[in-house]
C-alpha cells in the first residue's frame, strides 16, 4: 500500500491500522514522513485516550511503530522493545512478517521472558499469541528444532502462571506449531475448558499426537 493511498484514505476517514501495518510490512518507501504528516494533520492519539476521556486508536503508537521497521527494519524495532508497553504494538506487527528472522527477533529481543515469563506475564501472553500466528498455521514460518523446544519450554512454563481461560488457550493454540512429548502430556493434563475454549484445546490435541506420532514413525 503506497503513502498516497494511506493519506487517501485518512482524508476519507477510513483509514485503519491495519493499513499502516500493511505498508509497514511492505517498508514503502516514504512511510515514515508520510505517516509524520498524518500524524500532526489529525492529531493523532499515541494512547488511546483523548482529553474528554474517549477511547481511540492510538493511531500515533501504531504509526511511530510502523516508522521504525519500515524505515530501519527490526534494528528500528529494537530500539523500541526496551519499553515493554510497546511490546503489543511491535508484536502485533512481527506477527505479519512471517520469516524465520522475524521469529528470531522475537526469541533474542525477548530473551528475558522467554526464559523467565514470570518477569512480565501480561506481555508472556502476547508473545504466545504472536508466536501462534505465525507457527500455527498452513503459512508457518519454519524454525529449527533447537527453537521450537526453546519456544516449547517457555510455552510450558507460563502455563500455570496465567489465570484466565483465555490467556490459558491463547498459550497451548502455541503448541499446536511447536510442541511434542511435553506439551502433549501437558494439555492432556488439563480439566476441559468451557464451551467456548473446548474446542481450541481439542484441536491443541489432534495437532499434537499427530506431530509426536509422526516424529515416532519417523524415528
Amino acid at each position: 500500500m503506497n503513502v498516497d493511498t494511506l493519506t487517501r484514505r485518512a482524508r476519507a476517514g477510513t483509514l485503519e491500522v491495519e493499513h499502516i501495518l500493511e505498508a509497514a510490512v511492505e517498508r514503502t518507501p516514504g512511510l515514515a514522513d508520510r505517516l509524520a504528516q498524518l500524524s500532526i494533520k489529525y492529531a493523532w492519539s499515541a494512547s488511546g485516550t483523548l482529553p474528554n476521556g474517549s477511547l481511540v486508536a492510538p493511531m500515533a503508537k501504531w504509526a511511530q511503530i510502523a516508522s521504525a521497521y519500515a524505515t530501519n527494519g527490526f534494528d528500528g524495532l529494537r530500539v523500541l522493545a526496551s519499553n515493554l508497553d510497546d511490546a503489543p504494538f511491535i508484536l502485533s506487527l512481527v506477527s505479519l512478517i512471517k520469516t524465520p528472522q522475524s521469529v528470531a527477533f522475537i526469541l533474542d529481543t525477548y530473551q528475558q521472558l522467554i526464559a523467565n515469563p514470570a518477569k512480565n506475564i501480561e506481555t508472556s501472553v502476547e508473545i504466545s499469541s504472536a508466536l501462534n500466528l505465525m507457527l500455527s498455521f498452513k503459512d508457518a514460518v519454519a524454525i529449527s528444532t533447537e527453537d521450537a523446544t526453546a519456544i516449547e519450554t517457555f510455552l510450558i512454563t507460563l502455563f500455570p502462571l496465567v489465570k484466565t481461560e483465555t490467556h490459558k488457550a491463547i498459550v497451548i493454540l502455541t503448541f499446536r506449531g511447536v510442541g511434542r512429548e511435553r506439551a502433549l502430556n501437558l494439555v492432556q493434563s488439563i480439566p476441559s475448558f468451557s464451551s467456548i475454549w473446548e474446542s481450541s484445546r481439542k484441536a491443541t490435541l489432534r495437532a499434537l499426537k499427530k506431530r509426536v506420532n509422526f516424529t515416532g514413525n519417523v524415528a
